[in-house]
């Protein structure tokens, strides 16, 4: 990742490689779609053209590239031991034992006081390397607009330009560091309360903020799930709809996801963590399931009412715990988690529910659909669909990115 950098690019070139790296290990140790292909993607947008083109592979075997080579090997010497760093330090702080049958075992090995004493330290220093670098890369602007072969009153309209969008720079950075240092109390408090004004005033304009994906933690105590249920008499018999990638029953081995999206998954677990009066696509589930739509059935498992529909459907709320460490053996089955009921997620449902067509009146669900215009391509779609099912995701996904690359490297053969 970092050849062909040199001089300015080797920090970024450094950067990325580490954000590289954390994102495939997430992506080796969770599911999180393509999210972390999206990440590695903006990661590689930051290095420089010269590091994906062969023009600096031949100047670095010129005669009199000896600087060139030094920095390439001060690049990779840094990036080694940054990464070399962080695998200690990872393997250190989480306990990480390789166990014999192919698992990782790991346990927190710190404090949260601990945790709360480092961000202390550290956070003072990184907002310093922050200002210290882009103070330096306005001075060395400055410094190469001094050196253009041009007239003085281009070289003091590029000067003035640099100082422009250096202060612009530096405003920006200065009231983003508010949204940063909330990460650590101390921090906030040594702000300058000049910059944390001007953050406030310019707060409505959404000029930064402290966004990241998933940047807190949800689960801690068990992961929340949303169990629906479906019977033919309302006081018994209740059997599980199980999804085709969220967790639900207990012995099910999670599945691999990345970089498929499951819409429909992918709600529910938004929907566990809130309630069904703010999901209202839930309610309209519910009622698909007591009218075995096929089109909501495909995009779940194994349907435990294959004759007819259910007339009754709840939903419960459980908190799930991955338990990978449970022996497996020939007489015993495996359970991927242990989950503990914790509450009625919504009360039980009929199709003839009054507040439940009511509900569905109000949001406009019973209105019978706009009739489709049948083309040849959409018969053709459906045609597919009906031959081949539902994929599987993942395989799927794979499966078209394997193509497009056999068909990438097939065309390179053929003659022009």
């Amino acid at each position: 990742m970092v050849s062909g950098l040199t001089g300015e690019n080797q920090a970024a070139g450094i950067s990325t490689s580490c954000q590289v790296v954390l994102q495939v290990l997430i992506i080796l140790t969770g599911n999180y779609n393509f999210f972390n292909l999206l990440t590695i993607a903006l990661c590689i947008s930051i290095l420089d053209d010269k590091c994906f083109s062969r023009a600096s592979e031949d100047a670095n075997k010129k005669p009199g590239s000896i600087f060139r080579l030094v920095g390439f090997g001060i690049s990779v010497l840094a990036t080694g031991l940054v990464l070399g760093i962080g695998a200690h330090y990872t393997v250190k702080l989480f306990s990480l034992e390789h166990n014999p049958d192919f698992t990782i075992k790991s346990q927190i090995a710190f404090t949260e006081k601990q945790f709360h004493d480092w961000l202390e330290m550290i956070m003072p220093w990184t907002m310093r390397l922050g200002a210290a670098s882009l103070a330096f890369e306005i001075f060395k602007a400055i410094n190469m607009s001094r050196k253009l072969k041009s007239g003085w009153v281009m070289k003091g309209l590029s000067q003035f330009q640099i100082m422009f969008f250096g202060i612009i720079a530096a405003a920006m950075f200065s009231i983003s560091l508010v949204p940063f240092a909330a990460l650590d109390k101390a921090a906030q408090r040594s702000l300058p309360q000049p910059i944390v004004h001007l953050h406030s005033q310019l707060r409505p304009f959404h000029l930064t903020s402290p966004y990241g994906l998933f940047r807190r933690m949800t689960g801690v105590g068990g992961r929340p799930e949303v169990i629906v249920e479906g019977s033919y008499e309302a006081n018994r018999g209740w059997k599980e709809y199980n999804f085709l990638y969220k967790p639900g029953d207990v012995s099910a081995r999670p599945p691999i996801v990345a970089p498929h999206q499951p819409r429909l998954d992918w709600q529910m677990w938004f929907a566990a963590l809130g309630n069904y009066q703010n999901h209202r696509w839930f309610v309209t589930l519910l009622y698909r399931l007591l009218t075995a739509q096929p089109e909501v059935l495909e995009l779940m498992g194994d349907n435990p009412f294959p004759e007819k529909p259910p007339n009754y459907v709840r939903a419960l709320l459980y908190h799930y715990h991955y338990t990978p460490s449970t022996p497996l053996n020939s007489s015993q089955k495996k359970d991927w988690w242990e989950r503990t009921l914790k509450a009625e997620y919504i009360p039980v449902l009929a199709k003839n529910d009054s507040n439940l067509l009511e509900f569905l009146r109000h949001n406009r669900i019973l209105e019978e659909p706009p009739p489709s215009e049948t083309t040849p391509l959409s018969k053709a779609v459906k045609w597919i669909r009906q031959l081949i099912g539902q994929p599987e995701g993942f395989r799927f996904v794979m499966s078209l990115f394997t193509s497009a690359v056999l068909l990438r490297h097939l065309t390179a053969f053929l003659p022009v």
